[in-house]
């Protein structure tokens, strides 16, 4: 039954629109919003809404979202990106785009990205992009049934 719920996750995601982070500091809010199948603004409710609007969220505040919501994911450090299981949350490293690094969802052979434009959040346009931002890869949410 658990694989069965992953496969179905999978090509839930597959057909979706992008979320677009609407803070700052809101990607991991928009990336589990994506694979909850929620607005924005409804996983923001999952999350402490202070620490979201002057940092954003960690590996164990996306996972106790997403396990919350009724899916099993687990989060660990990333040391092979090409091991990476599909509906898996990538955090990526600090760069001089992403001044306190980035969340993106690995989704088939693409990246649902919540920030892909725009110099600032006003302006933030989420979408799918073929290669991973060239940024260190640090940490990865995934969901428990792939490892």
């Amino acid at each position: 039954m658990e694989k069965k719920r992953g496969i179905n996750l999978v090509k839930k995601v597959s057909s979706k629109i992008p979320i677009t982070q609407e803070d700052p500091f809101g990607c991991g809010v928009a990336c589990a919003a994506f694979l909850l199948g929620k607005s924005y603004q409804e996983a923001k409710k999952y999350f402490d809404k202070k620490k979201v609007n002057e940092y954003g969220c960690d590996c164990p505040d996306i996972t106790v979202a997403l396990n919350r919501d009724g899916l099993d994911y687990e989060w660990n450090e990333l040391k092979d990106i090409t091991k990476v299981p599909n509906c898996s949350i990538i955090y990526i490293g600090k760069s001089d785009y992403y001044k306190t690094g980035h969340y993106v969802v690995k989704v088939g052979q693409r990246w649902m990205n919540p920030w892909i434009s725009g110099k600032n959040v006003k302006d933030a346009k989420g979408g799918f992009q073929e290669k991973l931002p060239k940024n260190n890869v640090e940490y990865y949410i995934y969901p428990k049934e792939n490892n």
